[in-house]
C-alpha cells in the first residue's frame, strides 16, 4: 500500500487540473462528438480562433489513475476505461463473435494503447488516394504526420541499455528472414519488414503521451470558448431540411449520471470523431446508413447511404506463446517474479524517471506481407477470394481498383531509407 501511495503522490505532479464544462450553452460554432485522438485535435485547433466556439461530447471521463499515465502499465489494458461490445457472427470465421475494444475516455486509445507509434505502408494511403480522395496519399498526409509529433531522440545511455539482453537473440531470428528487410525504422512508409518502433512518450516527464496532454491541458484554462462536457453519449444527430439532402444541426445527448436528455445545436458544422465503432453506429441510429437495415431496426431513413457501417479493416490480433529457457536477468518476467527487482526498478523510475517502468512493451516489431507468409501464387489466390467476397467491393465508388495487387504488398520492398529527426517534427 505505501508503494502505491507513493507513486501516486509523484505522479499527482504530471497531471494537470481537468476542466469540465458544464455545457449551459445550448448552441455553439461547432459540436465535437467523442474526445478521443482525433475530437481534441480538431476542437484544439479550431479554438484557436477565440471567436469560435466549440462543444466537444465524450461520453467517458478524465482517467488520473497511474494507468493511463506510467509507460510500463501499457503491458496490460486497463478495461475500467473501455466499453467492450460484442460483434455480431462473422460468418467468414465460424460464425464466431468477439469483444471489440473502444476506448470511452478523454483522449480515446492514445490513454489505453501499446504506445507503438507506426505510420503505415505508403501504398495503403496511395490506395485511399486512388479510391477518389485528393489529398490523402502518402506525399499529402506526411506533412500532417510530422506536424502532430515532436520527436525526442535517446539519449546514448538510452540506445546502448535500454532493451533487455535476450532482444539480440530475437533481432537475430528478425535478420534471419531472408525476404524481410531489416528497416532503419518504421515510419518511412516502406510497408513490410523489421524495425525498432518509437514510442508515444513525453520526453519531459517520461509518461504516456495522450491526445488529452497534448491538445487538451495545455489549453483547458485559457480558452473560454473550448468547451468538454464529459460522462454524455450522443444517441442522435439532428438535422434541418428532409432526404435526400439533410443538414446536421445538433446532436441529441443523455447524461450517464441521470439519464437526462438535452439537446445542443451548431451554427457551422457537427463533426464525427467517436471512432471506427462508434462513429458508423451513431450515424445508422440517426437514420444515415443502408435503408435495409435501417428499416429492419425500425429507423427512418434520413439518407441511404450503403457504405456506412461496412468494410471496417481491423487489425487482428493473433497471440503466439513460447516457453523460453536460459534467459538472461533481468527479463520482462523478472518484474513479476523478483521483488526486490521490482523495487530498485520502481525507485528509479520515480527518482530518475529512466529504466524499465519508463518504457512502453516493446520497440521491436516485425510486419509480414501475404507473401511472407505463404507462396506468391498462394498469396494472389488468398486476395481473389477476399475480393470475391461478397462485401469487399459492393460499397466503393465505380471507379475503385479492384486488384487483388491492392491486397500484396511487395515481397521485396525497395530499401529503407534512414530516419532522422525531420522525418517526425
Amino acid at each position: 500500500m505505501r508503494t502505491r501511495i507513493t507513486h501516486a503522490l509523484l505522479l499527482a505532479q504530471s497531471i494537470t487540473t481537468a476542466v469540465t464544462t458544464q455545457a449551459r450553452d445550448n448552441t455553439y460554432d461547432y459540436i465535437v462528438v467523442g474526445g478521443g485522438v482525433s475530437g481534441l485535435v480538431v476542437a484544439n485547433r479550431l479554438t484557436e480562433d477565440k471567436n469560435v466556439s466549440v462543444l466537444v461530447i465524450e461520453r467517458g471521463y478524465f482517467d488520473d489513475k497511474p494507468e493511463a499515465i506510467v509507460p510500463y502499465y501499457a503491458n496490460s489494458l486497463d478495461l475500467d476505461v473501455l466499453i467492450s461490445p460484442t460483434s455480431a457472427p462473422n460468418p467468414q470465421l465460424n460464425n464466431d463473435t468477439f469483444s471489440v475494444a473502444v476506448p470511452a475516455v478523454v483522449g480515446g486509445g492514445s490513454v489505453v494503447n501499446g504506445m507503438g507509434y507506426l505510420r503505415g505502408s505508403k501504398e495503403d494511403y496511395d490506395a485511399w488516394e486512388a479510391l477518389g480522395n485528393p489529398g490523402w496519399g502518402w506525399d499529402g498526409l506526411l506533412p500532417y504526420f510530422r506536424k502532430s509529433t515532436t520527436f525526442t531522440p535517446p539519449t546514448s545511455d538510452a540506445v546502448r541499455d535500454f532493451q533487455y539482453p535476450d532482444i539480440a537473440t530475437i533481432w537475430d531470428a528478425f535478420r534471419s528472414q531472408d525476404d524481410v528487410p531489416v528497416r532503419a525504422g518504421g515510419n518511412a512508409g516502406d510497408g513490410p519488414g523489421a524495425y525498432w518502433l518509437p514510442s508515444t512518450i513525453d520526453g519531459r516527464g517520461m509518461t504516456r503521451s495522450t491526445a488529452r496532454k497534448a491538445y487538451y491541458d495545455p489549453v483547458n484554462t485559457t480558452r473560454p470558448n473550448l468547451h468538454l462536457l464529459t460522462g454524455h453519449t450522443a444517441r442522435e444527430i439532428l438535422f434541418t431540411g428532409s432526404a435526400p439532402s439533410p443538414t446536421a444541426n445538433g446532436v441529441r445527448i443523455v447524461s450517464r449520471a441521470n439519464n437526462s436528455t438535452r439537446q445542443v445545436y451548431a451554427r457551422k458544422e457537427v463533426i464525427l470523431a467517436a471512432g471506427a465503432i462508434q462513429t458508423p453506429q451513431l450515424l445508422q441510429a440517426s437514420g444515415i446508413g443502408p435503408s435495409s437495415v435501417l428499416k429492419a431496426a425500425g429507423i427512418r431513413v434520413k439518407k441511404d447511404l450503403p457504405a456506412v457501417g461496412a468494410n471496417l479493416q481491423d487489425h487482428a490480433t493473433t497471440i503466439l506463446i513460447f516457453s523460453l529457457t536460459n534467459q538472461s536477468f533481468p527479463n520482462p518476467d523478472t518484474i513479476t517474479t523478483n521483488t526486490t527487482y521490482f523495487a530498485a526498478i520502481w525507485a528509479e523510475y520515480l527518482a530518475n524517471l529512466t529504466g524499465p517502468i519508463s518504457a512502453a512493451p516493446a520497440s521491436s516489431a516485425i510486419l509480414f506481407g501475404l507473401p511472407h507468409l505463404n507462396s506468391s501464387a498462394a498469396a494472389s489466390v488468398t486476395s481473389t477470394k477476399l475480393l470475391s467476397q461478397s462485401s469487399t467491393l459492393t460499397y466503393l465508388p465505380s471507379n475503385a481498383p479492384s486488384s487483388p495487387n491492392l491486397f500484396l504488398s511487395p515481397a521485396v520492398p525497395s530499401p529503407s531509407t534512414p530516419l532522422t529527426p525531420l522525418d517526425y517534427q
